[in-house]
């Protein structure tokens, strides 16, 4: 149909964009890592493309981008996927710009690994994105992000199917709660490194996304019970990152065996009280090949985990008191 995507690779490549956007247009562009491009070929390169309107998805990762390229590359109409991560003079008011002039068609954003931004630039994204539907805001220390509350407690809200937060430590608690309670077509969800995750958001992920594919907590506080009802709920779960959970057992590794089929990968590194034995019981369940990231440097010395015949559960045997051998004869005392 005459569309084309190019991914180059270094300055020399790039400059022939101009000559090819006059032939094919170009629906998907992608710069990243092009560390010989200066502001001034990127402004020129994003320019040609926007006098055919044609581009749909841009993603430059780990450039320099200057004022005037942003508000020529957001001033594309049939732009609807915006890929900035990493790049370092992003600023508030760029990120403003974005919103304002693309804001009506953006179907995806991620600005994630910019350190610059701060709870300004969420209050742009709330204002003005209307039809989001995946969102990346990892990494950014500065960022509380309260002001995305309102992106998720409105109609909006059904929209998203890829949100991924993992990083950005100080986002409250209450804008996980409105994203897990009103996002109910979610799909990804990370929200590594966070250290407000517990039980109770892994209840409401088990209760309103039910279509959920790949969630990653990883170093939080949740429990067994939290990632079982998870894997009770969303059986069409595929990747699952839960690394560095010191306190999940071999219990939360059967639930995910007996309720989740399809899934294909599992990070559990560090998770010690999780045994060999129950990770390969998962992979005997899968129905795809399973690749299973599960180092533990951290476990105890002679760990052994035994199941509860009574209860029915995994538990340490290892640490348990012996009992005394009491001898048995057939000798009748009279």
């Amino acid at each position: 149909n005459g569309d084309s995507i190019f991914i180059f690779k270094d300055a020399f490549t790039l400059l022939l964009v101009p000559k090819i956007t006059t032939h094919c247009p170009l629906v998907y562009l992608d710069l990243s890592l092009c560390y010989k491009v200066g502001k001034e070929d990127m402004t020129n390169v994003v320019a040609a493309i926007k006098a055919r309107s044609s581009l749909q998805r841009f993603v430059c990762i780990g450039m320099t981008v200057s004022s005037v390229c942003i508000e020529v590359l957001s001033s594309t109409p049939s732009l609807t996927h915006l890929c900035l991560c990493g790049i370092q003079e992003l600023s508030d008011g760029m990120i403003d710009m974005i919103s304002r002039l693309a804001g009506s068609h953006l179907v995806e954003l991620d600005v994630s690994n910019c350190l610059q931004l701060t709870d300004n630039a969420c209050s742009s994204i709330a204002n003005h994105c209307q039809n989001l539907e995946a969102l990346g805001l990892m990494h950014l220390g500065e960022v509380r992000g309260t002001e995305l509350s309102r992106l998720f407690l409105d109609k909006r809200a059904e929209n998203f199917k890829c949100i991924t937060l993992s990083g950005t430590k100080n986002l409250p608690i209450s804008v996980i709660k409105a994203i897990v309670e009103n996002c109910s077509n979610l799909e990804v969800l990370t929200m590594a490194g966070l250290k407000s995750i517990s039980d109770e958001i892994a209840f409401s992920v088990a209760a309103h996304c039910r279509s959920i594919m790949q969630i990653s907590f990883r170093n939080c506080d949740l429990t067994d019970l939290g990632v079982c009802q998870i894997a009770i709920h969303c059986p069409n779960l595929m990747m699952v990152g839960l690394a560095g959970i010191h306190d999940l057992t071999d219990k939360c590794i059967i639930a995910l065996a007996e309720n989740c089929p399809y899934l294909d990968e599992i990070y559990l590194s560090g998770c010690a009280k999780i045994t060999k034995q129950a990770v390969t019981y998962l992979v005997d369940c899968s129905i795809y090949w399973l690749y299973v990231n599960h180092t533990t440097p951290n476990a105890p010395f002679g760990l052994l985990m035994a199941k509860d015949l009574d209860k029915g559960e995994y538990t340490r045997v290892d640490d348990l008191p012996l009992e005394p051998l009491v001898r048995r004869t057939n000798a009748i005392h009279v």
